[in-house]
Formats: C-alpha cells, sequence, structure tokens
C-alpha cells in the first residue's frame, strides 16, 4: 500500500512532460489534483489517467486546482505568458510553483513570485514518450533543481526522492549550458541515427532492414557506453586509425552529399579528445582533414 504523500500536485499543460510527470507521481502515490489545458483531448485524457480535474486554462478561476504544488509544464517560450496569466488568476500565497524547463530562467515566473508564490524550477533529463499513456519509470532519473526559496527545497526533494531519481542543483545562469548538454545526448543522436538510415536506404536497403540494422547497432552502443563510459566505448576506424577507410567514407559522401561529408569531418574532428583519451594518435586524421578541407575550397 502506498504511503500518503504530504502535499498535492497540479499541472499546466498536457504535452509530453505534463504527461509522463503526472503519470509517475500518480504511480508513486501522489495526489493530482487538477490538469489545466487548452487541449481538451489531452488534458482530459491526462485528467482521467491520474484521477484528477481537467481545467480549461482560459477560464481558469481562482482555487480552480487545489494543488500546494504546481508544475508548469509548457513549451519555454509560452512560460512567462503563462505565468502572467496565471499571477491574474489566482491567489499564490502560501503556494509553490516551478516549471519544468531546463533551459529557462526562474525569473519567467516572477509575476507569480510577485503574487506570493514560492517560485523555482525542476526539469527531469529524461525523454519523455510521444506516447502519452505511457507511466515513465523515471527511478535513477536527474532532476535539475534550482529554487528561488529555501522553503520550497524540502518540497521538491521529496517529489525527486520519491520518484527514485536524483537532484542537480542547478545556477540560472548555467541553464543553457546544462540543457545544450542535454540536447546533444537526446536530440542530435536521433538526428544522426535518422541520417544513417537514410544512408542505407540510399544504397537499397529496405527501410525496416534499415531500422532493424540501427536499432541493434544503437541498443548495443548505449548498452556498451553505460556499462563502460564514453571513452572506452567508442569503437571504428578513428579509433583504429583506419585513415583509408575514412578516407573512403569521406569521397563517397562527398559524392552522395556535400553537406553531409562535412558534418562527418566536423563530428570526426569533435572525437579528438577522446581518441587522445584512448591514446589513439590524431596526427594523421588532423592532416586528413586539413587536406579534405582544403581540396573542397580548392574544388566548391
Amino acid at each position: 500500500m502506498m504511503r500518503e504523500r504530504p502535499f498535492t500536485v497540479g499541472f499546466v499543460g498536457s504535452g509530453r512532460a505534463a504527461s509522463g510527470l503526472a503519470r509517475a507521481l500518480h504511480a508513486v502515490g501522489w495526489r493530482v489534483s487538477s490538469i489545466a489545458a487548452r487541449s481538451a483531448d489531452r488534458g482530459a485524457m491526462l485528467a482521467d489517467g491520474v484521477g484528477a480535474r481537467w481545467v480549461w486554462l482560459d477560464e481558469w478561476l481562482d482555487n480552480a486546482l487545489a494543488a500546494d504544488l504546481t508544475l508548469i509544464a509548457v513549451p519555454d517560450d509560452a512560460i512567462a505568458a503563462v505565468a502572467h496569466t496565471l499571477a491574474n488568476r489566482m491567489s499564490w500565497q502560501r503556494r509553490a510553483v516551478v516549471h519544468v524547463s531546463g533551459a529557462t530562467s526562474v525569473s519567467a515566473l516572477d509575476p507569480l513570485r510577485d503574487a506570493g508564490a514560492r517560485a523555482g524550477g525542476l526539469h527531469p533529463a529524461y525523454p519523455f514518450s510521444a506516447d502519452l499513456s505511457i507511466t515513465p519509470d523515471l527511478h535513477g532519473v536527474t532532476f535539475a533543481v534550482e529554487t528561488r526559496d529555501p522553503a520550497l527545497d524540502p518540497m521538491l526533494a521529496a517529489l525527486v526522492e520519491s520518484l527514485g531519481g536524483q537532484s542537480l542543483s542547478l545556477d540560472d545562469k548555467a541553464r543553457p549550458l546544462y540543457h545544450a548538454a542535454l540536447v546533444f545526448a537526446s536530440n542530435y543522436p536521433i538526428v544522426l541515427i535518422a541520417l544513417a538510415g537514410r544512408l542505407l536506404e540510399s544504397i537499397g536497403a529496405p527501410p525496416d532492414a534499415a531500422k532493424s540494422a540501427l536499432d541493434a547497432l544503437v541498443g548495443g552502443m548505449v548498452d556498451n557506453v553505460r556499462r563502460e563510459g564514453a571513452i572506452a566505448a567508442l569503437p571504428g576506424p578513428l579509433v583504429r586509425g583506419d585513415i583509408g577507410t575514412i578516407a573512403a567514407h569521406l569521397d563517397a559522401l562527398r559524392y552522395h552529399d556535400p553537406d553531409t561529408a562535412q558534418l562527418y569531418a566536423h563530428l570526426a574532428q569533435a572525437a579528438y579528445p577522446l581518441l587522445q583519451a584512448r591514446g589513439t594518435p590524431i596526427d594523421s586524421l588532423q592532416r586528413l582533414f586539413h587536406k579534405d578541407i582544403s581540396d573542397a575550397q580548392d574544388n566548391p
């Protein structure tokens, strides 16, 4: 039997982050009081899934959300506007509110702070699914925490602990680099996987076969990184120093798509610190890429 949680939570938003967090909190025993959203379908579906009340955001009335802690989970560019709207619609005395953005300054919530709320940021470093019916397991997930009121600290600590997560204290000025790091790790690998799929299909691989090949490859790579760390897990011709193979890659990619060849070269150069940490000489690679850039400039 789940232990009763000490305070209630409410959500503004019904997309990936709101759905994932609300369902995860509900699953570990938190009472989710209300879901405020402008999407009737998603808002009602989420509210039904967590036993909450759905509130139409544009008609939010005072005390419509009887929550001790409100999580604003809307697109980054909308946070300040939503905070301004909510500050004028409700009483925020003795209430707490956080946004779940990784990049947005907590100062976006200043209208709510001026209205009496304790404000902060709580960002889960986790890729929530597009399937809004899924209840994610957030055990082991890092939550970047920033508060402007010490009274908010134990509330957020209790929430993170209940999910099996770990907290990372985040300074407001560090937010852009923090979030950029997560984008590198979670967004751009997907872009590269999609690019790899297109390359395989361009040589005649059926889409299902290309996906199957990459599924096994990427799954194994992720397992290796988890087990060994990025430096030890890096495979391939860069580590082996197979200059002829890398040159052949560049020639083929330049013929197929010069922009992709340039991306390949930049990524290889970004791998230099990992190669040096492995004790792999990079002199030959530097000469190859310097020559490749010179040739590209001579033959636009």
